[in-house]
């Protein structure tokens, strides 16, 4: 009779792994979800271009100092064209497009307003 319960027991063990397998492939699913990164616009007032640094300092409409990195890959729209352009614009009105990603912002297109 032991030799009839132990299918069993294994059966029943067997079971309960199967059971629970759906449970944990999603908890593992969800985890490697990306967050969705979004888009965001800011104007601001433009303080300071670090090129060794690769950081963009603007003061915003909440007259807050707002940093953002940037790589080789921005878009500088207006007069300025380059960031070397921006770095001789200290104080010039821009328009910055970036990503934020768990506190970093990271800038895509940074356009210097032209104000009339």
């Amino acid at each position: 009779m032991a030799a009839v319960k132990r299918p069993q027991r294994y059966a029943g063990i067997l079971m309960a792994v199967i059971i629970s397998m759906p449970a944990a492939n999603h908890r593992l699913i969800g985890a490697q979800k990306e967050k969705v990164v979004t888009e965001k616009i800011m104007d601001g007032q433009l303080l300071n271009v670090d090129r060794n640094a690769r950081l963009i300092s603007v003061i915003g409409p909440d007259q807050k100092e707002a940093m953002f990195n940037y790589n080789d890959d921005i878009r500088v729209i207006g007069t300025a064209r380059t960031m070397q352009g921006l770095v001789e614009k200290p104080g010039a009105q821009v328009r910055i497009r970036y990503r934020e990603d768990r506190g970093v912002r990271l800038a895509i297109t940074i356009e210097l307003v032209e104000t009339r």
